[in-house]
């Protein structure tokens, strides 16, 4: 869904859709759903097809929403920043388990500008 103005929007952040009316007061609800990732990567040819971590990022479990996010920004690495908002964690608690994936060779974290990059 692409709206026509930025919203602030987190990873798990619920949404209703309503629809308006020419009637006074009166409009209609057309669907809702939950945000999966406020903020995909930009996708390419057979690359715009429904990336594989967009199931993975519907977890209940913090951690695999983690490893998806890191996954899913490939090669360009992603910020601890942007691995809260997408995952819907805290700041401190996407730095712990971006710890702990680190410590199980999930993920690496490289010092240059502070990026996240999944280790195959």
């Amino acid at each position: 869904m692409l709206l026509s103005e930025e919203t602030a929007l987190a990873g798990g952040d619920r949404f209703i859709l309503r629809g308006f009316s020419p009637l006074a007061n009166f409009g209609y609800t057309v669907g809702g759903g939950a945000v999966l990732h406020p903020n995909p990567p930009a996708r390419r040819g057979a690359g715009k097809a429904v990336p594989e971590a967009l199931p993975r990022l519907r977890s209940e479990d913090p951690a695999e929403r983690v490893l998806a996010t890191v996954e899913d920004a490939g090669a360009t690495g992603v910020s601890l920043t942007n691995v809260a908002v997408v995952a819907g964690i805290g700041a401190e608690r996407a730095l712990g388990i971006v710890k702990e994936l680190a410590a199980r060779g999930g993920i690496t974290e490289l010092p240059v500008a502070g990026k996240l990059w999944h280790r195959s």
